[in-house]
């Protein structure tokens, strides 16, 4: 494992002098990674280069959360909301229909018109962090934008595997969302009463407030995740939770 990361990091810091001389964004060269160490081509192992990467996003996404704070969801949104849901329906009615020109089956065009609604999140938030516009008010509706089309692609997720399994029906989605509505309760509990005082409290040590952060930050992923959500909501949502703390900066800086 350690030759392996050895090569990988070595080969993304030899593909990102490239890009970087022909003027590209650094993540196409590590998209250009994530190609050529794949498993089908280097044999690296699939588990591990997978929980790694999960790794990675989770804490990118952990320090997104950590500027949005409520103040400026609540400012950007009804922006967020309304774009999302025009761009989404646009998007996705062209989808469909150019599906259907090209005489796909309706249910094969509903999900090519699906894949076509939604951007990455991870390419546009690293973008935004490369040129430091994140903190600005278009990087910040961009940000709001994207939530609202995660939250619609867990739903639509959750939606496509009741039509592949059987015995997952209309009952197990409305617990699978009461059980998001009930962690969301909880989130907003704690992050309310409780990790305000918690922060204080270990401010006072650089190291143990890092690792305060890091705990907050995989327990509620891993909450997420357990509860058949995805494991980037859960790094989103944690961050969002401690915008709040006057040491978001200093958590930030140190991850």
């Amino acid at each position: 494992l350690f030759v392996e990361l050895g090569l990988i990091v070595a080969l993304a810091g030899g593909l990102s002098l490239i890009a970087n001389a022909l003027r590209q964004p650094l993540i196409v060269a590590y998209i250009a990674t994530g190609i050529l160490v794949s498993p089908m081509i280097l044999g690296s192992d699939r588990v591990t280069m997978e929980a790694l990467a999960q790794i990675g996003v989770a804490l990118l996404l952990f320090i997104v959360g950590l500027g949005l704070s409520p103040h400026v969801l609540k400012k950007i949104g009804r922006v967020a909301f309304t774009t999302a849901v025009a761009q989404m329906a646009f998007i996705g009615l062209l989808g469909f229909l150019a599906a259907r020109v090209l005489n796909l089956a309706p249910i094969a065009a509903l999900y090519i018109a699906a894949a076509l609604m939604f951007s990455s999140t991870i390419i546009v938030v690293h973008l935004l962090s490369e040129r430091g516009q994140l903190e600005r008010l278009h990087g910040t509706i961009a940000i709001g934008i994207l939530i609202v089309q995660d939250l619609v692609a867990v739903f639509l997720l959750m939606a496509s595997s009741s039509l592949e399994r059987s015995g997952f029906g209309p009952t197990d989605l409305f617990l699978l969302a009461l059980r998001g509505g009930l962690l969301l309760f909880a989130l907003f509990i704690v992050g309310l009463y409780v990790m305000p005082k918690v922060t204080r409290y270990v401010a006072r040590s650089r190291e143990l407030l890092f690792i305060l952060s890091l705990g907050w930050l995989f327990v509620v992923a891993g909450m997420f995740s357990l509860s058949g959500f995805s494991i980037e909501v859960g790094a989103l949502l944690a961050g969002v939770v401690l915008s709040v703390s006057i040491y978001r900066f200093e958590i930030s800086a140190r991850l």
